[in-house]
């Protein structure tokens, strides 16, 4: 009789090669649409890039608390994110910051439940179900903002 630890570990297993794959083959086609070359940014297209800290740091985990809301209510997207779309959180005291936290008492609230939601009997099934939700839920707000045609070419048509 076949422990259903192992068959959860085969199944594990098999959704990490078929994530790590599918994701390579992403970055593999952005490359090769872009021509082997990276992006040029300037100041204007990300200017929280070029704050300095901590400005810089808050306005990065805002982002990722906007784009994950972005993701969940897409009614607010906007084309073009450049130009100080998004101004920068330039206090602690911005209230903007309140939302960053709640995602990030979310997210953690999320990764607690998946983890801990039946007992794990072993560290390695532990280990196994931290990698499939970073895996999974790791770069899960970036998505829609990630563009995969070079220019936005595909907006035009």
């Amino acid at each position: 009789m076949k422990s259903k630890y192992a068959s959860g570990l085969k199944e594990a297993g098999l959704r990490m090669i078929a994530l790590v794959a599918f994701s390579v083959f992403l970055l593999l086609l952005r490359l090769s649409i872009m021509g082997s070359q990276l992006p040029v940014f300037t100041k204007f297209d990300n200017p929280a890039a070029a704050a300095k800290a901590p400005t810089r740091q808050m306005t990065m985990h805002y982002l990722v608390a906007l784009n994950s809301w972005l993701l969940n209510f897409p009614c607010d997207l906007c084309c073009d994110w450049t130009m100080g779309t998004v101004p920068l959180v330039t206090s602690v005291l911005d209230s903007r910051n309140i939302a960053t936290l709640g995602f990030y008492i979310a997210f953690g609230t999320l990764l607690w439940t998946s983890l801990w939601e039946y007992e794990a009997k072993s560290k390695i099934i532990l280990m196994i179900r931290i990698l499939d939700f970073e895996a999974k839920y790791k770069d899960l707000p970036f998505r829609p903002t990630q563009l995969l045609v070079r220019y936005c070419t595909i907006f035009s048509l």
